[in-house]
């Protein structure tokens, strides 16, 4: 099927992007994996398509002891193949790694990932998990100036939780001594039917985890409780197990033809042990 015809508007600054905003019935374009899709089967007809993918300031990588940042326009390839990323949030570099093929992650974006969890077609938000995982911050414009929005809270709304005018710039990742990311799919290149991501940092004396899932439930969600209970008595405790049982069948799963329900239960506790014991690896190993 042909999209509807849209009005198509190349911003060339953050500026000019937010003025294409401010007018109303706009989309923002950058990679366009997901969009063009949903665009096609008219499940989406946006009246103005805003192109920020040429726009300088959307396309930078900053990798540190204290952050990733991630700006709109920066592709899924380009984070896997940057160096101070896999150095300091390793987790993020898998899951950019597993999302479609190597044509996709050419033009798919990051930022575009994560707003993919509310496309009208359904989307594996992988990159979504890590930054949850990590207690990140979804950066946002508008036109009252910049602002930081919680990832796990962001999230977990029903709709884009953007006001008027307002658009996503970057993505921002705190630094982990040792993080992983699992994710089981039926091929390579699908949707994936489960995942975790785990991000472990050692503050002073002491160990704090972030755990997160992904495709199991009606949004990317983190467990609290089995961080805590990680920190507090290791991997391996055997109340880990009958809290991860306890805490899969409290969610409530898409049932999809890639995967039932009980089914993506199920997964829960195996990929949330493979990404802590992955993740826990790294820092022994670092």
């Amino acid at each position: 099927m042909r999209p509807a015809d849209v009005e198509f508007v190349r911003a060339n600054s953050v500026d000019e992007a937010l003025a294409a905003v401010l007018l109303g019935a706009g989309t923002i374009l950058a990679g366009g994996q997901g969009l063009l899709r949903d665009m096609r089967q008219r499940l989406l007809q946006p009246r103005r398509l805003i192109d920020i993918s040429r726009i300088g300031d959307l396309a930078h990588i900053q990798a540190d002891k204290e952050a990733v940042v991630i700006g709109a326009a920066v592709t899924l390839a380009n984070l896997c193949q940057h160096k101070g990323v896999r150095t300091h949030c390793y987790a993020l570099t898998k899951a950019a790694s597993l999302i479609g093929d190597v044509q996709v992650r050419a033009r798919a974006t990051a930022v575009g990932n994560v707003c993919g969890a509310w496309s009208p077609a359904g989307w594996s938000v992988d990159i979504g998990v890590v930054l949850a995982a990590s207690r990140g911050q979804v950066i946002v414009r508008g036109p009252s100036g910049e602002r930081l929005a919680d990832a796990n809270g962001f999230l977990s709304m029903p709709n884009l939780p953007l006001e008027a005018g307002e658009m996503v710039t970057a993505l921002r990742f705190p630094s982990s001594n040792g993080s992983a990311y699992v994710r089981l799919s039926r091929r390579y290149a699908d949707a994936g039917i489960g995942s975790a991501a785990v991000c472990v940092n050692k503050i002073g004396g002491r160990i704090e985890v972030g755990i997160a899932f992904g495709q199991v439930h009606e949004h990317v969600v983190r467990a609290p409780e089995i961080e805590t209970l990680v920190e507090t008595n290791g991997v391996e405790a055997p109340q880990i197990d009958r809290a991860l049982e306890a805490f899969a069948a409290s969610l409530n799963p898409p049932d999809t033809a890639h995967a039932g329900r009980e089914y993506r239960r199920q997964i829960v506790p195996v990929v949330a042990k493979r990404a802590l014991r992955e993740a826990f690896s790294h820092i022994q190993g670092g």
